[in-house]
């Protein structure tokens, strides 16, 4: 029944997802060089979101299979999950670290809106970084060592930073709109992030501190759900430019934009090859199924 939340495994070779093909939502595997996908979870209840720890041994999930939704992990070979969180309240947003020491994910325990907590990887307490936030989107700095989130400032959503070893939450000064999905660079030294001023998202990027600010898009057709390439040279986007929503593929130091999937169906979830050479997605309006392109060759001028 289609490919949902598609994630690839960090060395590109397998693809984590979640499908209703057993009736309840369930994280599945597949490699990527075919074959019949593997089921790794069997639970009545929904299990969602699959998220890669950065040795492609394990895999993090949301299950509500308490009273609330908890933050899970499984092996990505097989085996029984494990329960990684047992706050009071749902959990959502999960984000390994890239050293494999932590996973972050944002709570509505005690919280107005979410807040941001981490849990070691091996399991443990977890730790607050953040109180009434409104935190959403966690991402990684390539050290472990900072995280990006998106907070609520004045009813509009604000990109901060905060150090994953506590302290407090900084507000980048990128000026007004509504922010979403900071992504950092693979070197850590910029960002890339989704701003609406109306009438719909565009993106930019800026410096990790928030100086800098360079929109990429800056029109009316929605661009959303920004990726950095492995080099840091380009920005994988979905773009509503052709009508439906599609990958384009934007050249960072010329804001230059190809569209490399067809506008026959709309696609979400982008992932890129860890070399660089191809984008994946998954593509269909109700039953998603996977579309791998290559782009080295587009994005490559001609000699």
């Amino acid at each position: 029944k289609g490919v949902d939340w598609a994630r690839l495994s960090p060395d590109g070779k397998w693809l984590a997802f979640e499908s209703r093909e057993a009736g309840s939502s369930d994280i599945w595997v597949a490699s990527m060089e075919g074959g019949a996908p593997r089921r790794l979870t069997t639970s009545d209840a929904h299990d969602r979101i699959p998220t890669w720890s950065p040795d492609g041994a394990s895999i993090a999930f949301l299950s509500a299979r308490g009273a609330d939704q908890d933050v899970w992990v499984v092996p990505a070979a097989g085996g029984e999950p494990t329960q990684l969180t047992s706050l009071p309240g749902d959990e959502a947003d999960v984000a390994w670290s890239p050293d494999g020491k932590s996973v972050a994910f944002v709570s509505d325990f005690e919280s107005q809106g979410g807040d941001l907590w981490l849990v070691p990887a091996a399991g443990g307490e977890p730790m607050r970084l953040t109180r009434d936030a409104r935190a959403t989107a966690p991402a990684w700095s390539p050290d472990s060592r900072t995280l990006l989130l998106t907070t609520e400032v004045r009813g509009e959503g604000r990109i901060a930073t905060v150090r994953a070893a506590g302290g407090p939450l900084r507000i980048l000064p990128l000026g007004e709109g509504q922010f979403a999905g900071p992504q950092w660079s693979p070197d850590g030294s910029r960002i890339v992030f989704e701003r609406d001023l109306g009438p719909g998202f565009d993106v930019g990027v800026a410096n990790a501190d928030g100086s800098g600010l360079r929109m990429l898009t800056n029109d009316v057709p929605w661009d959303t759900n920004a990726r950095w390439s492995a080099d840091g040279k380009y920005v994988a986007v979905r773009t509503a430019r052709a009508g439906n929503f599609d990958v384009g593929v934007i050249d960072v130091a010329t804001g230059e934009m190809r569209i490399v999937t067809s506008p026959v169906n709309n696609d979400v979830f982008i992932n890129w090859m860890p070399d660089g050479s191809a984008v994946v997605a998954a593509s269909g309006d109700y039953s998603h199924k996977l579309v791998t392109v290559r782009v080295d060759k587009l994005l490559t001028p001609a000699k």
